[in-house]
């Protein structure tokens, strides 16, 4: 067990790296650097080749933009080994290894060959074989090494980094990598995939190709000269710019640096370059960004070896445990600007926003540009011309508090690109009717909600990812790319199944690792839909790890696509509410670390009912959705909501408040709540539409007519008004085709329910046109029904009305001894009441009055006529 466990944290190790200074006489001094590193699994879907990436040119594509930077390879040669042991200092130098798995190789070159893409000027310049030296010690670390020129002109700079930029006349560079070779027990993660999205979905396995690209990053100069306790001299080209906001100068400006391990502390250094400092403009005055007197800059963290990573949220060049991006941020492409290395930001990014209101005066930001096809001969955006690059973001939201009116259009048919993506907390974006958000290509995303809490949008215009598994909005933290086994996190939760597997915490304490405050709250707080919103895989998904607390499908509201909730959680054997994170079971499960108020106000059942759940609020009122509860909306009689999908997920509630939907698809959810309004749902045949429980309020019509068989399943309670009504389809003979699943448990007021039938077009003509027919067919449905019922002591009353089941219009149905006739027309977007309104009750009042009145003067004027004779 204590040998598994072991095995399982070198998966998880960090990434190693030494880097040497070299004189240009060959002295050679050496320093130490870290960074995370998996260890590399065996798997059977072994990649034949790496995947090409796809950049843009007008009119055509091309396989690759650049060379690859860096290009990987396994060195079998003794000699070559042993002269990079020597020159580095590393002992005893290990035997030659032939067995190695093909996919490592190419997934660090995948990574390598997407990192290449981010940068303009190595079109024409030759890659840089990087060799891989096998180890056979499975607790140790993998590790970098390059060479530092100590003097001349290339001062600071690796060698890598001067042959790259051609500053100087370089040696050719010793660099290479040192990996261990993979343990048996870690064979079971598997290869991750082929391609590295834009938000990580490689669950307990490790996004190797990611971590390549913060190796390249390293290679290409983020480092310090730094050991851990003072810096050496002289300086990395990342030294040079790094600030010391205590002394209000940069680090190459201060003396006596032999003991200075306080300036590392306390949030002290910056990374300030020209490029950062223009990106960090609007709103991050008085934020983490701000060094003060008007600069701005990246702060800075290092490990107790000497290694610095920037102070940001999740990102590849972080410190965080947690890290969910597949890119680097756009002012992590800045700091490359910076160390001398020009990127393709434009096409990259459209905007990018890291300033940050308060809760009092939210930041306001009117964004009239556009993303999509970057020209880089012109230096522009082709407006009606799509971005075909990979990871592209049309607006990243970073801060908080920030209100967003994003008017300009983003179009883009990249892999994994997205339209908005939003990693701050309590943000407000808006996309009025005339923008659109259109991410078309594979794995796209218009719109994603990836860290954070308290954000909203309101879309009145379109949101469009018609690619292949494209989601329109998507609420997802994604996956950690050094694995979800070290650590993964989501709302209300966060746990380190590593430490666990190690021995380091027991079962509690490893189910709820400590989280920031932005997590105890939900993901997103409102979707407010009353434009488009269309999705090829999903029209809005919902993931396990991101809780949306509402969902509001207003006016005429467009949705295409399933609307999917995996959110979900149940008691573990120490009564915890947690979320099952991982169905193999290799993970544990993550806890539910809810607030204390919350605690003490509701109970189990009303905290999964009332805080745990996802509201979809339909054709309510847009004057009343500030109350809480929504049996408090008010209704728009207006309304008419198009659903073309299912809906699912065991926390979500549907409440149906106001006017018509038709939903395409079938339920599998939570709570159905119907008022005052029709719900259609036009289900395939054969599909179940499941509900734990079902509300119907006064005047709310269920509409089950298609002409299929359903069936309607309610796992737990229903209850229904004297004005609700449910129609169900039936045959000619008036046998009802639909099926129901309840039991004499459910609560059902008066025990009445109002069913009513529905026929095709011509069955219900033929039976217009005969009485006795007629009358026949509804008293064998009101037989057949209540003989359906009768195990659950449901009385099935006389219908008043029969249906089209296209779903076009009703009819009356009056009876009387000779038989029944079909009376008036009824529109079926309309809720029909059999109770007057008080309108009307006063009217025919007044009537009865006038005519009592009329009727008293004709028979007082007539016997005075009869009495003048």
């Amino acid at each position: 067990m204590k040998k598994s466990a072991l095995a399982l944290s070198v998966v998880l190790s960090l990434f190693g790296s030494l880097t040497v200074f070299a004189q240009d006489n060959g002295e050679v001094s050496a320093y130490s650097l870290n960074e995370a590193s998996p260890v590399f699994a065996k798997d059977t879907g072994v990649l034949d080749k790496v995947t090409d990436l796809v950049a843009s040119g007008v009119g055509q594509k091309k396989s690759s933009l650049n060379n690859n930077i860096f290009v990987y390879y396994l060195e079998k040669d003794e000699a070559k080994i042993s002269s990079f042991y020597k020159t580095f200092n590393l002992g005893q130098v290990p035997q030659v290894k032939e067995q190695f798995p093909f996919f490592l190789i190419s997934q660090l070159n995948q990574g390598s060959a997407f990192f290449s893409s981010l940068f303009s000027a190595f079109e024409d310049k030759p890659s840089l074989r990087i060799p891989i030296v096998l180890d056979d010690n499975y607790q140790d670390r993998a590790r970098f090494y390059d060479v530092i020129h100590k003097n001349g002109q290339c001062q600071g700079l690796s060698y890598t980094a001067a042959n790259l930029l051609g500053k100087c006349k370089s040696p050719k560079s010793e660099a290479f990598v040192q990996l261990s070779l993979t343990h048996p027990y870690v064979t079971q993660f598997g290869l991750f995939n082929q391609e590295t999205p834009n938000l990580p979905d490689n669950s307990g396995r490790t996004n190797y190709a990611t971590l390549a690209m913060i190796a390249d990053a390293r290679f290409l100069g983020v480092d310090s000269s730094f050991d851990g306790s003072k810096f050496n001299l002289p300086f990395t080209s990342f030294d040079e710019k790094t600030f010391v906001k205590e002394h209000n100068l940069f680090l190459s400006e201060l003396g006596g640096l032999e003991n200075n391990r306080s300036l590392v502390l306390n949030n002290n250094l910056y990374f300030c370059g020209d490029h950062v400092s223009q990106l960090l403009g609007k709103g991050t005055q008085d934020s983490v960004f701000d060094v003060g007197k008007g600069k701005k800059g990246i702060p800075l963290v290092y490990d107790k070896e000497g290694q610095v990573f920037l102070n940001l949220r999740n990102s590849l060049l972080s410190d965080s445990p947690f890290k969910n991006y597949g890119n680097f941020l756009e002012i992590e492409l800045a700091l490359f600007e910076d160390l001398g290395f020009p990127t393709r930001t434009r096409a990259f990014y459209g905007n990018s926003i890291y300033g940050s209101g308060s809760i009092a005066e939210p930041s306001y930001y009117e964004l009239e540009s556009t993303y999509s096809f970057y020209d880089e001969k012109k230096h522009s955006y082709v407006k009606n011309l799509p971005s075909e690059t990979p990871l592209g973001v049309g607006l990243h939201v970073y801060g908080d508090y920030n209100d967003i009116l994003q008017n300009g259009n983003i179009f883009t048919e990249g892999f994994g690109a997205l339209g908005i993506r939003i990693d701050g907390s309590n943000n407000t974006i808006t996309v009025p009717q005339a923008t659109r958000i259109i991410a078309n290509g594979k794995d796209g995303s218009a719109v994603v909600f990836s860290y954070g809490s308290g954000n909203k949008i309101n879309v009145d215009g379109r949101l469009i990812a018609n690619g292949e598994d494209g989601v329109a909005i998507k609420a997802n933290f994604g996956s950690n790319v050094h694995s979800n086994l070290y650590e993964s996190r989501g709302s209300y939760q966060a746990n380190r199944t590593i430490d666990f597997k190690t021995g380091q915490k027991g079962y509690d304490a490893a189910i709820s690792t400590s989280i920031p405050e932005e997590l105890r709250h939900p993901a997103v707080y409102k979707i407010n839909i009353s434009g488009t919103v269309s999705g090829k895989g999903s029209a809005i998904f919902m993931d396990g790890s991101a809780l949306v607390k509402e969902i509001n499908l207003l006016k005429r509201a467009n949705i295409s696509g399933d609307i999917v909730s995996l959110w979900n959680f149940e008691t573990d054997k120490s009564g915890n509410l947690v979320n099952i994170a991982d169905v193999v079971g290799l993970m544990l499960p993550l806890k539910l670390q809810l607030t204390k108020d919350d605690l003490d106000v509701y109970s189990k059942e009303a905290l999964i009912n009332n805080v745990l759940s996802t509201s979809i609020n339909i054709g309510a009122d847009e004057r009343f959705l500030y109350h809480d509860n929504p049996h408090y909306f008010g209704s728009d009689p207006d309304a008419y909501i198009d659903i073309e999908g299912k809906i699912i997920g065991q926390n979500i509630n549907v409440n149906v408040l106001g006017g018509q939907t038709m939903l395409h698809g079938a339920l599998d959810i939570n709570n159905l709540y119907i008022r005052n309004s029709n719900l259609r749902v036009d289900s395939q045949s054969g599909r179940n539409i499941e509900v734990n429980s079902l509300v119907m309020d006064g005047y709310g019509v269920l509409d089950l007519s298609n002409g299929f068989k359903n069936r309607l399943i309610i796992d737990k309670q229903l209850s229904l008004h004297n004005d609700s009504r449910i129609r169900v389809d039936a045959d000619l003979s008036g046998r009802i085709i639909d099926e129901f699943e309840l039991d004499e448990r459910y609560i059902v007021p008066g025990r009445n329910l109002n069913l009513e039938p529905a026929l095709k077009y011509n069955d219900l003509r033929r039976l217009g046109s005969d009485p006795k027919a007629l009358f026949k067919f509804i008293s064998n449905f009101v037989s057949s029904a209540n003989s359906m019922f009768s195990n659950v002591n449901i009385y099935i009353p006389f219908p008043k009305y029969v249906w089209d089941s296209s779903g076009m219009y009703g009819r009356a149905i009056r009876c009387s001894s000779r038989g029944c006739r079909i009376g008036e027309f009824l529109d079926n977007s309309k809720i029909q009441s059999e109770n007057l309104s008080t309108l009307q009750i006063i009217f025919s009042f007044c009537g009865l009055i006038l005519m009592c009145g009329g009727v008293y003067l004709y028979f007082r004027f007539s016997a005075k006529g009869n009495s003048g004779h």
